[in-house]
């Protein structure tokens, strides 16, 4: 296991999934997550490309097994992720494996941050 996906997972506080299999996930990062180094000094922001990653990371966790993203798509960045917030990501699968599709949304504070839609193979 990388750095990285060591740090996000030390993040999380909570997975849920539901009865309709969408599953929420919640972070909480420290000004020492390695996810913020170089984003950017003296005022650290989650890149986008760890939040796409983070909800990958959840996604993973429920099907148990590692999955490759193939796209992007719909990416809404509406909000800056800061150390110390509380983030809420709600992944919602569309289309199962072998080439599923999720959407994806993302909140902090009770506002949202974030929204996008993740292609993914197994």
């Amino acid at each position: 296991m990388n750095e990285l996906r060591r740090a996000v997972f030390a993040a999380r506080t909570a997975f849920e999934v539901d009865d309709e299999k969408i599953l929420t996930g919640q972070f909480r990062f420290e000004e020492s997550f390695v996810g913020f180094d170089g984003h950017f000094p003296g005022y650290p922001l989650v890149p986008a490309v760890v939040e796409v990653f983070m909800a990958q990371m959840l996604i993973e966790e429920y099907c148990g097994h590692g999955v490759r993203l193939t796209e992007v798509a719909g990416a809404k960045f509406l909000a800056q992720l800061r150390p110390h917030t509380s983030i809420t990501f709600v992944c919602r699968p569309l289309r199962p494996l072998p080439q599923a599709l999720w959407e994806v949304k993302i909140s902090t504070e009770g506002r949202p941050a974030a929204a996008f839609r993740l292609y993914l193979e197994k």
